[in-house]
């Protein structure tokens, strides 16, 4: 009996082991197949969580916050209150993108009543972020350039050129609504490059193009709109897997905004915030 045991549960590890290689290299299929191999409870919380990330990559976006609601609970069992938030976060962002607002905004709540009493985080940029755009939806631009200019403040002393860059895409954002173009389209030319330069990991790089583009349209320059989407196809074009998504998300900024999330998602369960 005891053999027995020890077998199944090396198989579940060897299961794990697999879908986690597949997780790291992006290859969404392998990942979800290999998760799904296991038992609900058989899996921890991280494994829920990148369960919800290669459902969401495979177009399974119901089973993805089914997942990620299933994350967030073992988080909040096992007293990690920075993981619990950020997944509290992440369900906000998928009912919101649903158009369930009232979802949404229980999500976001929990969100922030995880995060908000922790020493300062990197997963606190999201909060910042959330607050930015709402001041920015009210006409509330010096607020809102406030909550931008503190999440780039987070993402800086975290070490998170990813979070850092979207912060400079949310100053952007302000000053374009604003009508200071000028000042915003520099902006945006400076987050642009970070993607560039191959500073940002892929999930980011892809959200930072599809904002970018957004914004330039949005600001009647096409000259530049032109120039960016070049660059933006053919970082599309150099993508091993998930290309059809790369280039969708080029045209869908709530497709890219999820990439990113994903991309912080992965990162904080392996503690590689890239720096």
């Amino acid at each position: 009996m005891a053999e027995q045991i020890t077998g199944r549960d090396q198989a579940v590890d060897q299961a794990i082991e697999r879908a986690m290689d597949a997780v790291a290299r992006e290859a969404w299929a392998d990942a979800y197949a290999a998760l799904r191999e296991l038992g609900h409870d058989r899996m921890s919380p991280d494994d829920f969580a990148a369960l919800a990330d290669a459902a969401w990559w495979t177009s399974r976006v119901e089973e993805s916050i089914a997942a990620r609601t299933k994350a967030y609970s073992g988080y909040v069992a096992a007293g990690a209150a920075r993981r619990a938030g950020f997944s509290a976060w992440m369900c906000f962002y998928e009912f919101q993108l649903a158009g369930r607002t009232a979802a949404a905004a229980g999500w976001l709540r929990r969100a922030r009543q995880h995060l908000s009493g922790e020493p300062e985080c990197v997963e606190q940029c999201y909060l910042a972020w959330v607050e930015a755009e709402e001041a920015q939806r009210r006409g509330a631009f010096d607020e809102a350039m406030s909550c931008a200019r503190r999440m780039a403040g987070i993402a800086r002393r975290c070490g998170s050129p990813d979070l850092l860059a979207m912060s400079t895409q949310a100053q952007a954002s302000v000053l374009l609504a604003k009508g200071r173009i000028a000042g915003g389209l520099a902006l945006l030319d400076d987050a642009m490059c970070s993607a560039m330069a191959g500073e940002l990991s892929s999930f980011s790089t892809g959200w930072i193009y599809c904002l970018g583009l957004q914004q330039c349209m949005a600001s009647a320059d096409l000259e530049r709109a032109a120039e960016w989407t070049d660059a933006a196809m053919a970082w599309c074009a150099s993508m091993p897997e998930g290309r059809t998504r790369a280039h969708t998300a080029s045209h869908d900024p709530r497709t890219v905004r999820r990439m990113g999330c994903s991309a912080h998602a992965r990162d904080s369960r392996h503690g590689r915030f890239r720096r």
